[in-house]
């Protein structure tokens, strides 16, 4: 995805040069090339306060996906779920960003070791599930 410029020419001396410039814009999103940010797992965690990491929105191609309008984003967003699995219950909010990707925040109150994974479809994104 991006920027390109594509020159036609012809062998033919008066038939002159055609040149178009354009975007290829990324793809559809394909859960399994979005990946849960690197670094992003590394969020300090507390009982009773929130925490959180973010997920990049790719293509099949792993173009990153930078930009939403508001009724793809609520769509796409809801195609993505989370699951936590610990000692205790944990609330969990998907939060649109604005870039193209989402924040997922999680609140738990039982200190401990937490799986968690995100999927689209049953399709982890790369780096789900994780412990944390």
């Amino acid at each position: 995805a991006g920027p390109y410029t594509l020159e036609v020419s012809s062998d033919d001396p008066g038939a002159g040069t055609l040149v178009e410039a354009g975007e290829c814009v990324p793809g559809a999103v394909a859960a399994a090339f979005c990946e849960v940010e690197k670094g992003s797992k590394d969020f300090g965690w507390v009982a009773g306060s929130p925490g959180g990491f973010r997920v990049l929105r790719k293509d099949q191609f792993m173009n990153a996906i930078v930009s939403m309008d508001s009724s793809d984003a609520n769509s796409a967003t809801a195609k993505f779920q989370v699951e936590v699995s610990g000692p205790g219950q944990v609330a969990t909010e998907l939060v649109e960003v604005g870039d193209g990707s989402f924040e997922v925040r999680l609140t738990g109150r039982a200190a401990g070791k937490y799986s968690i994974s995100v999927t689209s479809r049953r399709v982890h994104v790369i780096g789900s599930p994780f412990v944390k």
